[in-house]
Parts: C-alpha cells; structure tokens; sequence
C-alpha cells in the first residue's frame, strides 16, 4: 500500500526510499526515490549513497520527486481516474 507520508515528502522534493510492499508507481523511472527490500544491508546502502551525493544530484533528485506528483498524482488527474472508474462500474453494473 503507497504511504501517504512518502507522498507528502515527494510533493514537498524529498526523495524516498521505500520497499516493495509501499511501493509507489513511477518512483524509479522518475528517479525520485528508491523501491528497495525489506533488508538493513540495503536501507544502509542506499541512505549513504543519497546522503553522500552531489549537491546537484540532490537537486535533479528534488525537481524530480515534485514532477512525479505533479505528473501523476495531481488532484486533476486523480479526480478523472475516480470518474472514470464510477462511470465504468455503473456501465458494468447495468450490463450485468
């Protein structure tokens, strides 16, 4: 289940690591954050890898967590989903 705190944070240009079972879509492909398992070993890693990145690599990481939110998780957006998945419901409701 997506976190809404990891939300939150991606909205206000923090990158997140989450695991698997929080997973959030596009995180990876917006390189807004990390989708990791479970595992101290690799919390570990990927903390001191963010920690210890460039000062620009923070920024790109920054501009692209709120991207993601804006891209894919904007009201707007979110609000036509549900719409639509109400129309499509009702439509199969009545067919069935």
């Amino acid at each position: 289940e997506t976190s809404t705190a990891a939300l939150e944070a991606l909205a206000h240009g923090v990158p997140v690591i989450t695991t698997w079972e929080a997973d959030i879509p596009y995180l990876q492909e917006y390189e807004a954050g990390r989708v990791i398992n479970n595992d101290f070993e690799q919390i570990q890693e990927v903390l001191i890898k963010i920690i210890y990145s460039s000062k620009a690599q923070k920024i790109i990481m920054r501009k692209n967590a709120i991207k993601l939110m804006r891209e894919k998780y904007n009201s707007r957006l979110i609000g036509k989903k549900l719409l639509k998945y109400i129309q499509d419901y009702n439509v199969r409701k009545y067919l069935s």
